[in-house]
Formats: C-alpha cells, sequence, structure tokens
C-alpha cells in the first residue's frame, strides 16, 4: 500500500490550550517498503502511525492511503479500512488469552465474514509462515513472548491486508525473541510485498527497514 501524509498537523485540546504534537509533517511511503519511525518518548511516533492506521485523524493535512485521503472520511469507512487492509502488532500483543492460538489468527477473518473454510485454511497457512502451527491448538497465553508476538503478527496478516503498522513490536522482548519476530516481519515484507512501518527506539530493529525517520518536537527528519 501507498502512503503519503501532506503537511500533517496534529493539536490536542487540554486546560492550558492546544498541545502540539505533529507540525507540517510531510512522508512518502512506497508500496511496499520498510519503514522505521525513531525518536524519543512523546515525539509522536504513535500519534503518527495512529493517523497512518485510521486510528486517528489529523487538525489538520492529509492522510492519503493508496488514491484516498482518510483524514476526513466517515467512521464506517476508517473501520472497513482498518478491518481489510491494514493489519496492527502492538507491544503488548493484545491477543485474547482465553483463546488458543488457531482462535487469535481466525478471529479477524470471523469479523469480516469470510467462510470458516477459507478462515480455517489460511489461519493454518499462516501459523505455518510464523513456525506456530505446532502450537495451533494451545492457549495463547502459555507461549512465550516472542511466540505470541509471532501469534500476533500472524492475526495481522489474517485479512491478507496490503500496510502492516507495529508499535514497538519488540519491546517487551529478549534479542533472540527480537530476532525472530523482525525476520518475520522482514520475510512477509520481502516475499509478499506488504508496506511496513514500524515504530522503535531500538536502532538495531530499525535497521531492519528500508528507510529510518526521526521524529522530535512533532518534527519529521529522515536518516
Amino acid at each position: 500500500m501507498h502512503v503519503r501524509l501532506n503537511a500533517v498537523h496534529k493539536y490536542y485540546e487540554s486546560p492550558a490550550g492546544p498541545v502540539k504534537v505533529l507540525e507540517n509533517v510531510t512522508l512518502h511511503i512506497p508500496s511496499g517498503s520498510f519503514v522505521s519511525l525513531m525518536g524519543p518518548s512523546g515525539s509522536g511516533k504513535t500519534t503518527l502511525l495512529n493517523l497512518i492506521g485510521c486510528l486517528d485523524s489529523p487538525t489538520f493535512g492529509q492522510v492519503i492511503l493508496e488514491d484516498r485521503d482518510v483524514a476526513n472520511a466517515n467512521e464506517a469507512t476508517r473501520e472497513r479500512i482498518r478491518l481489510r487492509h491494514i493489519g496492527f502488532v502492538f507491544q503488548n500483543y493484545n491477543l485474547l488469552p482465553t483463546l488458543t492460538v488457531f482462535e487469535n489468527v481466525v478471529l479477524p477473518m470471523q469479523l469480516a465474514s469470510l467462510r470458516r473454510s477459507e478462515r480455517d485454511e489460511r489461519a493454518v497457512m499462516l501459523l505455518k509462515a510464523v513456525g506456530l502451527d505446532q502450537r495451533a491448538n494451545q492457549p495463547v497465553n502459555s507461549l512465550s513472548g516472542g511466540q505470541q508476538q509471532r501469534v500476533a503478527i500472524a492475526r495481522a496478516l489474517a485479512n491478507l491486508p496490503r500496510l502492516i503498522l507495529a508499535d514497538e513490536p519488540s519491546g517487551n522482548l529478549d534479542g533472540h525473541a527480537t530476532k525472530e519476530v523482525m525476520q518475520v516481519l522482514k520475510s512477509i515484507n520481502d516475499t509478499q510485498k506488504v508496506t511496513v512501518v514500524l515504530v522503535t527506539h531500538d536502532p538495531a530493529v530499525a535497521a531492519y527497514a528500508e528507510q529510518v525517520y526521526y521524529l522530535e518536537g512533532g518534527r519529521l527528519a529522515s536518516g
């Protein structure tokens, strides 16, 4: 998926007045690229990811996915885009602990009303891709952190998105698990040409990307 931000500003209201989070951010991410966003805490990285992911809207500016400006789209349209075209990977996995590995991966496909045979077949394929097909029927909370994050990646891919947004996906992982998770994300980017936008504090994680951008004080610079 091709992503473009044009002169994006984001402010939040506070009792003391508007708080600037992003200022005049312009960014072009070609389809199939792997991009990392770095910067200190509070620099606006997650806010920028949320704007791209249709979870938030800019105060001013354009957020264009393919050829559509989603900044002012209605919520029903934004929800459909999130469900069918964007996969999310979070630092804390956001898996449902009462479900099995398989059930967690199937869930987004149920929400998208896929036939059971199709979603079951795709879930098996995705779990094989992340090396967890032998764990399909285990409770997800019985897995290690790295394994849970790989389940989260499989779930993010469930509806065949063209864009993966990963917010500190290695933040709770040790070095070995971080390497495993990043190799999976890189493989998906290389083989399926899915656009990946990743937020991280770790330069070693950022190095998996083709392009690294830095946010500080709400302003964007390329590395």
